[in-house]
């Protein structure tokens, strides 16, 4: 008798379970749908996430070369300034001794 009601008591159990199983059973798919599809979007979120700083990070190398290019320029711009400087200086030099030399012989011509 004993294993008749425990049977009984069992079946019952079990019946009760699923139905609740049953019950809870759409609910539980769409939640998890829907987590998969958050799942699924932000794998795609991410993946063009990367994409765009893969692109981000090619462009940043590639503004970084023509960076140092530009400086590699400017340095030599300003090494040739300084030597045309030099040879500026040079001549207003040269300029002011003819310049001497021209009112020494003229004043040597008057005074001569």
């Amino acid at each position: 008798m004993m294993g008749m009601i425990s049977g009984q008591v069992l079946r019952a159990v079990t019946e009760r379970v699923l139905a609740k199983v049953a019950e809870q059973l759409p609910r539980l798919l769409a939640e998890y749908g829907a987590r998969a599809g958050q799942v699924e979007g932000s794998g795609i979120e991410l993946a063009t996430a990367r994409a765009e700083r893969e692109q981000l990070r090619a462009r940043l190398q590639k503004l970084d070369a023509q960076c140092r290019e530009l400086t590699d320029q400017a340095s030599a711009l300003e090494k040739r300034l300084q030597k045309r400087d030099v040879w500026i200086w040079a001549l207003a030099a040269v300029s002011a001794v003819l310049t001497v030399a021209v009112i020494l012989l003229a004043l040597l011509v008057l005074l001569g």
